[in-house]
């Protein structure tokens, strides 16, 4: 049975870091990176080392609406998170993404200090984009809705941060394994999943957000990873 994660997030969101190095996203040529083009592994910043993804890496959608900011802040922190581990892959798109727009910075100033992010642009989700991703986390369970209603044969891998980071929370499996449990099992979506749009809120509700996707990330990605 799932059990409900509130007290563990919020623990979490109370001032764990995020750990790891800056790292560019792993070269697939099926998928893609921020910018829209096949990756290709770009320097990061200075000290940065090149990654290339395993030819079968985890490919992890983000989505929310514009993309420009909790899909976005996801995406940079997530590939942070990962350092030169290229087992996983992090891309991320909105529902109705600002092609080309830069990661907000209001978001970009709540980064772990020294995370790259220049290389970001903003994109709209695809049926490539979901169809190559083994998984696509979305913010909202609204936009969830709106992936399923596109892209119906895509049930069993799309799901809120919220619910996946549930279920990964409590289960034994990783990797590809969890996702299939979790895909199979699909924990119910509920109001306190979603992660609230900062977008022109100020300051406070850009750091609630931001500290909630670091506790969901801290939960996911380890959760993601075949082997510690």
């Amino acid at each position: 049975m799932i059990r409900d994660m509130s007290d563990e997030v919020s623990r979490r969101e109370a001032g764990v870091s995020t750990p790891g190095t800056a790292s560019s996203p792993p070269g697939d040529p099926n998928y893609l990176t921020p910018t829209g083009t096949p990756t290709a592994a770009p320097d990061q910043a200075e000290g940065r080392a090149e990654t290339t993804a395993t030819a079968d890496a985890i490919k992890v959608l983000l989505v929310c609406t514009a993309n420009i900011c909790r899909s976005a802040y996801a995406e940079v922190a997530a590939r942070h998170m990962l350092g030169a581990n290229p087992d996983v892959v992090f891309a991320s798109a909105g529902t109705r993404g600002l092609t080309g727009q830069p990661l907000n910075p209001e978001m970009a100033e709540l980064l772990p200090e020294g995370v790259a992010y220049d290389d970001f642009a903003a994109k709209q989700v695809t049926r490539a984009l979901v169809e190559g991703a083994d998984v696509v986390l979305t913010a909202e369970a609204a936009h969830r809705t709106l992936l399923l209603e596109e892209y119906p044969r895509a049930f069993r891998k799309v799901l809120t941060l919220g619910q996946f980071a549930e279920a990964a929370q409590y289960s034994e499996l990783r990797g590809r394994a969890l996702i299939t449990a979790v895909g199979r099992q699909q924990p119910p979506a509920r109001l306190g999943h979603d992660v609230r749009d900062p977008f022109r809120r100020g300051r406070e509700a850009n750091a609630r957000a931001a500290a909630r996707l670091d506790a969901l990330l801290d939960i996911i990605v380890p959760a993601l990873l075949e082997r510690p």
